[in-house]
């Protein structure tokens, strides 16, 4: 299964940002700044215009590739720090990483999580590749707007819209509905408790 590498939200957070500030002016912006504030995308809708981050089911697309990050994995291999339901389906998660936030402007990002399991042998596949989701709490523009995102045998879908993610501090849990990454027609809803670890990595090359 091949899917794209994880992408942070686009810049176009900043066209949100500034139409909220024009919207919370007054006086000498007159008129104009009333237009501007009108017209401006909310951060609903600069989610819907951005592409949602996509998930990659290869480990090594994303951080730990080489030797050092195959070791990690086999070593976590035996131990279930996660699970995630997909269409009745349990799927156990192994490889959990605290990613350090993407620095986007405009977006205050809390938590970048990254949970892989291995596809357990079923209808419609073999077994053995990998399932991946990605939690972000976050703020966009001063708004709460957080985001989850699912790759696996069902195919690539994220959450357009904001969603409610529990987060404790020591793990993640949640229900989110999203649609697929392709089409945006397909819905899934994805239920998942995660543990958060306290080492923060660098998921990036």
């Amino acid at each position: 299964m091949s899917t794209g590498t994880l992408r942070p939200v686009a810049a176009v957070v900043a066209l949100a940002a500034s139409g909220l500030l024009l919207a919370g002016c007054s006086g000498d912006a007159g008129e104009a700044a009333a237009s501007d504030a009108s017209t401006s995308p909310t951060p609903a809708e600069v989610a819907s215009e951005t592409a949602v981050p996509e998930p990659s089911a290869d480990p090594a697309d994303d951080a730990g590739a080489g030797d050092a990050g195959e070791a990690e994995t086999e070593a976590s291999a035996d131990t279930v720090r996660g699970t995630a339901v997909v269409a009745g389906v349990e799927y156990e998660l192994h490889d959990v990483r605290r990613c350090e936030p993407t620095d986007v402007d405009q977006v205050d990002r809390e938590l970048e999580l990254t949970a892989r399991g291995v596809m357990p042998e079923g209808e419609g596949h073999d077994g053995g590749d990998w399932v991946q989701i990605d939690v972000y709490v976050q703020q966009i523009a001063g708004m709460d707007f957080d985001q989850v995102s699912w790759a696996g045998p069902e195919g690539v879908f994220g959450t357009n819209d904001a969603t409610e993610v529990t987060y404790s501090g020591e793990r993640v849990s949640g229900t989110a509905a999203m649609v697929d990454g392709l089409t945006q027609t397909e819905t899934l809803t994805v239920a998942y408790d995660i543990e958060v670890p306290d080492e923060i990595i660098d998921c990036r090359p």
